[in-house]
């Protein structure tokens, strides 16, 4: 009996484990969905552009960043660009994405 009792909590750990290691799998899978999501939508990019002057965006998904550059002559706009990215994130469920702006003077930083 003492040997059994080891067993079946090793299979137990194991067949949990298994199953949850898929479970992180899909929701990766499921992030990487979203951002693909969220970059083919070009009336994202077409709004931010014609409405404040954004001239590029990407993203870090290791630090789940989006970054964005402006123009410094726009910089009056940079809290609008900020909030118009973060409602967009929002509804692409990108939730737990920061937004960082850049601000460019003739393509120098």
């Amino acid at each position: 009996m003492k040997r059994i009792f080891p067993l079946i909590i090793l299979l137990l750990l194991v067949l949990s484990v298994y199953h949850f290691k898929d479970k992180l799998i899909v929701s990766g899978d499921v992030s990487q969905q979203y951002i693909e999501q969220f970059f083919n939508n070009e009336e994202i990019y077409d709004t931010a552009h014609k409405k404040y002057g954004v001239y590029s965006m990407g993203v870090d998904q290791n630090d789940k960043l989006l970054l964005v550059s402006m123009s410094v002559s726009n910089k009056e706009y940079k809290q609008d660009v900020e909030k118009y990215f973060e409602q967009q994130l929002n509804i692409h469920r990108l939730i737990d994405y920061n937004i960082e702006v850049y601000l460019y003077e003739n393509g120098y930083k």
